[in-house]
């Protein structure tokens, strides 16, 4: 395949497109002001929430340390290649999805379902920013609200109990009194007096003495002082998802203080967001390298450490074990999400980012390692303070975030400090990716009407768009074609790796739910109607051919690179696999047209 140098001189017998040129697009797009921005922000899109609660329990309980192995696998011949891609993808067109797709109109869709996407992620990510921001200002009261059912915050007796390493083992729940027996199936028929315990629907007998010696002393509030505050104070969970609830005035100032926040860091587009990042993006290392040296000189630290990294090797030979770290790459590298897309357009033309992605990708898994670290060690200290199993105290996402781990940092000497470190963390990772969100949101608005001003990715530049064609692109960008390891992640191992993710994840689907409460399946189906891609019509008659073919304009987005790429793009031959070349146009001095009867320069 021909691959002329970037700066190759046009051939004189061969005049420049002149209506390329009379048509190319003047606007001049931004750019990142320095290499640090563009790193920073990228790690700060890609190391978010995922890596800090939901990476350590997913390898928990997906072998230990032997989850690594599918983890970096899957990370090194997927989401790696489709990291560079997705860059490449906005480098090269200077424009996010919306214009980038439209390298194969066919597929356009897929920028509408980007941009849907991350506008559904926005408000989910909103949220929780506001949790975190409300735990924030919580932390630097003395005592912690959490620490203890405080009757200001609405803890009663009959719903609320602290547990504390004074009662850590001895602090029995009448509920799972209830819970044991029923799973014992005890059922004492001979006994003279007899007492009923069910629970879930099922019930055993027990006789008087058995009843009395088995719930003496046992609570009856059913949670402790964490779980009631985050459940009933700061969400006030209502018992259906059919009732609504009341609105939370905290929740509402914290929401507004938040998009207040979001608003002054991205108003000016990247040239003040690209300086948050450079805060945002480090400070946490600093705060988890804090934490880090905490954690593991806890008493108890090992018992954490050791259910975290001893290997189950036998969990390598099971498909879910696979299928979550799948999962996990592309939800901890925000791949398909299109933010990526778009910061790649913010990007010098001339630019090669490959080791730029290296760098990136090192980051976000050592971040997912030091976090597991972290988490693993202060819930050792839990476990062994509270004098329960570790299996007790382990839990994921919010649970983690906003439950196990406040309870652990409040048992710590200077619970505030920690707390007040842990929550700021928090904030600052997920700011990040709210950030890059709301700009590819924004920016895509802008894109379709200019006034205002993953999977699917691998198939169409790898099989649709072609790898020839791709080539020569990057080959004009960076003066060099990318490696076959990488063309060959993009063009057959990503497309069957994904594939059968895809078709696994949809025959074990489970159905949704939130605590031990079961959606209903309206809920789903409700679900499946949001996360449906927002599809664009795109009108080629019955040719596949044009809809599988990039558009006739498709090409660099500045002005002094437009004209050349499409004389170079003739001179090599790949046009006429795209294009057929109008000769009497060509001999008139203007460029090759397009099936669709339009200049490839026209925009």
């Amino acid at each position: 395949m021909p691959s002329p140098a970037p700066d190759q001189k046009m051939n004189p017998r061969s005049p420049p497109p002149a209506a390329a040129i009379r048509n190319a697009r003047v606007a001049v797009r931004e750019k990142w002001s320095n290499h640090m921005e563009f790193l920073c922000s990228c790690i700060g899109n890609s190391v978010g929430l995922g890596n800090l609660w939901r990476f350590p329990y997913v390898a928990y309980k997906n072998g230990g340390a032997a989850f690594l192995v599918p983890y970096i696998i899957i990370n090194m011949l997927v989401g790696r290649p489709i990291y560079y891609l997705e860059l490449l993808l906005g480098q090269f067109s200077s424009s996010g999805p919306l214009g980038a797709f439209r390298l194969s109109p066919m597929f356009q869709g897929n920028a509408f379902s980007m941009m849907w996407g991350a506008f559904i992620t926005t408000i989910y990510y909103q949220v929780v920013l506001t949790y975190a921001f409300l735990y924030l200002f919580h932390s630097f009261k003395r005592p912690l609200p959490w620490s203890d059912c405080f009757k200001w915050w609405g803890a009663t007796p009959e719903g609320c109990y602290r547990r504390s390493p004074e009662h850590g083992s001895g602090q029995r729940l009448c509920d799972n009194v209830r819970r044991n027996l029923v799973a014992a199936g005890l059922n004492d028929t001979g006994a003279e007096h007899l007492v009923a315990v069910s629970y879930m629907n099922r019930t055993v007998l027990v006789s008087q003495n058995e009843y009395s010696a088995r719930f003496a002393g046992c609570l009856n509030a059913n949670a402790s002082s964490t779980e009631a505050f985050y459940n009933d104070y700061v969400l006030n969970v209502s018992p259906r998802i059919e009732d609504a609830g009341e609105l939370q005035s905290s929740l509402l100032i914290c929401y507004g203080l938040c998009w207040t926040l979001i608003f002054l860091a991205i108003f000016k587009g990247i040239q003040v967001s690209g300086k948050v990042a450079l805060i945002t993006a480090t400070a946490p290392y600093f705060m988890l390298g804090v934490m880090l040296l905490r954690g593991i000189t806890l008493p108890g630290a090992s018992i954490g450490l050791r259910y975290l990294l001893l290997p189950r090797w036998e969990a390598l030979f099971d498909g879910r074990v696979w299928a979550a770290a799948t999962e996990q790459v592309f939800y901890s590298l925000s791949i398909g999400t299109g933010g990526l897309v778009l910061y790649g357009s913010f990007q010098e033309f001339r630019a090669d980012m490959h080791g730029s992605v290296r760098i990136i990708c090192i980051m976000d898994f050592m971040t997912s390692a030091f976090a597991s670290l972290v988490i693993f060690s202060v819930l050792g200290n839990l476990a062994r303070t509270l004098d329960v199993p570790i299996e007790e105290v382990v839990s994921a996402g919010p649970g983690l975030a906003f439950i196990t781990y406040p309870e652990a940092l409040a048992l710590l000497t200077f619970p505030n400090l920690w707390s007040v470190l842990f929550f700021t963390m928090l904030f600052m990772l997920g700011i990040d990716s709210q950030m890059a969100n709301c700009e590819f949101v924004i920016k895509s608005v802008q894109d379709l009407f200019p006034p205002l001003e993953g999977r699917r990715e691998t198939l169409i530049v790898g099989w649709a768009y072609g790898m020839d064609r791709f080539c020569f692109d990057v080959a004009f960008m960076t003066g060099r074609c990318p490696s076959y390891y990488f063309l060959s992640a993009i063009k057959y191992v990503s497309p069957v790796v994904l594939g059968t993710f895809l078709v696994y994840t949809l025959v074990t689907l489970p159905r949704s739910t939130v605590g031990d409460y079961v959606l209903p399946i309206w809920a789903d189906g409700y679900g499946w109607v949001v996360i449906i891609a927002v599809a664009r019509v795109v009108q080629c008659g019955n040719d596949w051919w044009r809809a599988l073919s990039p558009d006739s304009d498709w090409g660099p987005y500045e002005t002094k690179y437009r004209a050349r790429y499409f004389v170079q793009l003739e001179e090599s031959g790949i046009a006429e696999l795209y294009y057929p070349i109008d000769k009497d146009t060509r001999s008139a001095g203007g460029a090759f047209r397009s099936p669709m009867g339009r200049n490839p320069a026209i925009n």
